[in-house]
């Protein structure tokens, strides 16, 4: 089809257009990821060019990073006593994620529901708040109010990179061996109840 414009008569020309193509398209037809997917591991092992193959190489990895069946990234946080923890954590359970800062009234006020998901699930699911810049004496009234794990970091914009996080409260579901299921993870208003139950058939 490209080989018709006039424009694309040169073949790496209209190679390197079609990977522009295809990465727009990415984005505006979500049912055709895979699909497109494919086809920039294709261009990736077929391409003459090794230029054009390192290309679709890079933009498959970009738009499959932090997708759901991918391994979430490592990062380790220290909780309110210094004690290690590492996303995945190597633990027997799926993990649900909150990332969340003070002030931010929204964050507070989901942990309420989240209390409720807590109750229901907590022997399938480990909860884990994520506090970003949070003071440590706010953190432990949290700590006292509600029964999860909390844990602290200072460096927001890292971990915002790593976790692609734009707005706040963010929140991930991982699998036992660190496998992303939901991102991101439905929040309260969204119905995130439903959404659990069916991740866990309660």
């Amino acid at each position: 089809l490209l080989k018709k414009d006039p424009l694309l008569v040169n073949p790496e020309f209209r190679e390197m257009a079609l990977l522009k193509i295809l990465y727009d398209l990415y984005f505006i037809f979500s049912a055709n990821h895979a699909s497109i997917l494919k086809l920039f591991g294709e261009i990736g092992t077929r391409s003459g060019n090794s230029y054009h193959a390192q290309i679709a190489k890079s933009l498959a990895q970009r738009l499959n990073y932090l997708q759901p069946g991918t391994k979430i990234p490592t990062y380790t946080l220290k909780d309110l006593e210094g004690n290690s923890f590492t996303i995945p954590n190597q633990s027997n359970q799926a993990t649900f994620i909150q990332f969340f800062t003070i002030p931010c009234n929204d964050c507070i006020r989901e942990m309420d529901s989240i209390a409720v998901l807590y109750q229901h699930y907590a022997k399938d699911v480990q909860f884990v708040s994520v506090a970003l810049n949070t003071p440590k004496n706010i953190l432990n009234d949290l700590i006292k109010k509600y029964p999860w794990y909390f844990v602290l970091t200072s460096d927001v914009f890292k971990i915002a990179e790593i976790y692609q996080m734009n707005t706040l409260p963010a929140y991930l579901l991982i699998d036992a061996k660190g496998v992303i299921r939901q991102n991101p993870a439905l929040v309260p208003w969204m119905g995130f109840s439903q959404s659990f139950n069916s991740e866990f058939r309660h």
